[in-house]
């Protein structure tokens, strides 16, 4: 309907064009440093995203405990997961 907001609708009021190349790319909300192959996007289990060297930096010896930089969680590096 005309008073609906644009959130509110299952789609958006302009077209969008998506070329066949476009690729996303990750950015470490942390370090601000792009994914790359030897700094890959690292899933924490609270379900927030670091880049792996921030993973690694945030981790504490000797059982890599660590702690969500933005949540309460607390976990072990071991549960982190690669995003592919």
């Amino acid at each position: 309907s005309a008073g609906q907001s644009w959130a509110a609708r299952p789609t958006l009021p302009v077209a969008l064009e998506v070329s066949e190349t476009f690729a996303s790319t990750f950015t470490c909300p942390v370090s601000r440093e792009r994914a790359s192959a030897d700094n890959e996007p690292t899933l924490l289990p609270c379900g927030h995203a670091l880049c792996e060297k921030s993973v690694r930096r945030l981790g504490r010896p000797p059982h890599g405990r660590m702690k969500c930089p933005y949540c309460p969680a607390q976990f072990n590096m071991s549960d982190c997961m690669r995003i592919v």
